[in-house]
């Protein structure tokens, strides 16, 4: 099991039932795995058979008279899952047949883990040899100017109330988002059980032209539709046994290096062909074409199921292959990810003890091809492979909002705050948000009333 892995684009959803169209949007099917197999259970994708689902994306071309193209974007999915042992209620799993749709405009969906931020942000990135910078939105922006990739990052919520699956209403309502938006956070009464966090992230796979974008269904509110198939008892052994690799600051699990329950799928497929697609699950256009689906009474109905197992016979076009695993000895920083990925999500939170006064922060070096091609120590590479350790974060480095070249101004310390000597800065420790950033207390005093 684990070699059929299909992405295909159409207009149903299996939250509400696989034969029955869903009412609006076109949907990206993520993660069927339609074949089964009693083999001892060696890769992630022989532990779940999730299945997520998002509204399409569409370049809109208007056409000069008065009609317009929708032009389907090609768009892929990296689905995280974030929890804290640390917390109580203490995070569940996921029960069998579970099922839940999150909109970015649900309740509390507005208040995420970082301050500031809700749990859905888009950002449009470019890349150079040295490093990413990316511009950053709340919420759902399709940016008019062009970058190398654009990234939709959505979280969905985690307070459950332990009765419903998400089968007998609206697939919504047995979901709570925490209080304070926090992974860690207090769930509201009646929402007493913990669920990990998904979190997709949707990006694009080829160059962003910028433009006119839109969602299939033509709101500007983004969905998610998650249904569960984690074989039971799974995901339990992970959330007890693959606690975070490093710092715990990030919070996304499970690490790459918990190899005693997850190894690479050595024979992922990738996306299906529109023909296929066509042939075998509905015969509907989804790309290039000049009116959007809507409604659950229009369109074909889904066919007939006409298989009993995949196999490379059943596709008359080739299926665009997933990535392959590395097995080369030793292993490379590079085996576990493009540089953007190290940077972004690798090297990323505290390299030392909360216990330590001065916090450092994991980073990477500038020489792209110099960290990729990093030996790493044992066969799974660990940060202190691969990333290098960032400065003592103290007054004279650091602001408000994290490292900054002059540290903390007298700006930032505010009316009725005096900016501490420099000579003193460079002895006190930030202490918000575990060190990343400074508070007005850390590096300033208050001034004295005069009477």
């Amino acid at each position: 099991m684990g070699k059929y892995l299909l992405c295909y684009f159409i207009r149903y959803s299996v939250i509400i039932h696989l034969s029955r169209s869903f009412k609006g949007p076109l949907h990206r099917d993520f993660s069927i795995l339609l074949s089964s197999s009693s083999n001892p259970v060696k890769t992630i994708n022989d532990l779940f058979l999730n299945n997520f689902q998002h509204p399409t994306i569409y370049e809109v071309i208007d056409n000069g008279d008065e009609t317009k193209t929708y032009i389907r974007s090609e768009f892929t999915i990296t689905p995280y899952y974030r929890w804290d042992n640390s917390a109580r209620p203490r995070t569940e799993t996921f029960p069998p047949g579970f099922r839940m749709i999150a909109h970015s405009n649900d309740p509390g969906a507005w208040q995420g883990e970082e301050e500031g931020e809700g749990n859905l942000r888009t950002e449009c990135c470019l890349r150079s040899e040295e490093e990413v910078d990316c511009e950053t939105w709340d919420g759902l922006h399709f940016p008019t100017a062009g970058c190398d990739y654009v990234e939709i990052i959505f979280a969905m919520p985690t307070c459950w109330d332990g009765k419903s699956i998400g089968d007998n209403n609206d697939h919504k309502s047995h979901m709570r988002y925490t209080t304070n938006g926090k992974i860690n956070g207090p769930c509201p009464a009646e929402f007493g059980h913990r669920l990990p966090q998904i979190t997709l992230t949707v990006w694009s796979t080829e160059e962003y032209n910028g433009g006119i974008y839109q969602l299939s269904d033509g709101s500007d509110i983004f969905h998610v539709d998650f249904y569960n198939g984690w074989k039971e008892g799974k995901l339990l052994e992970i959330l007890d046994e693959c606690p975070p690799s490093g710092s715990a600051d990030d919070g996304f699990n499970p690490p790459c290096a918990c190899k005693k329950l997850l190894t690479c799928n050595e024979a992922a497929s990738g996306t299906v062909c529109d023909a296929d697609v066509r042939k075998l699950f509905v015969d509907e256009a989804t790309h290039d074409i000049v009116e959007l689906p809507r409604g659950s009474c229009r369109g074909p109905k889904l066919l007939s199921k006409s298989w009993t197992a995949l196999h490379d016979d059943l596709f008359g076009c080739d299926i665009e292959r997933g990535f392959e695993c590395e097995s080369e000895e030793p292993a490379v920083c590079g085996s576990i990810g493009t540089y953007p990925y190290l940077q972004k999500q690798f090297c990323v939170g505290r390299a030392n003890g909360a216990e330590e006064k001065f916090a450092t922060f994991w980073t990477i070096a500038r020489n792209k091809r110099k960290v990729l091609g990093t030996e790493c120590r044992a066969s799974i590479c660990a940060e202190a492979d691969c990333c290098t350790r960032g400065p003592r974060r103290t007054c004279t480095n650091t602001g408000n909002r994290g490292l900054k070249k002059r540290g903390f101004t007298q700006r930032m310390c505010g009316n009725g705050w005096k900016l501490l000597p420099k000579e003193r800065r460079k002895q006190r420790a930030c202490t918000n948000k575990g060190g990343a950033s400074c508070r007005v207390k850390d590096c300033c005093k208050k001034r004295r009333k005069l009477v």
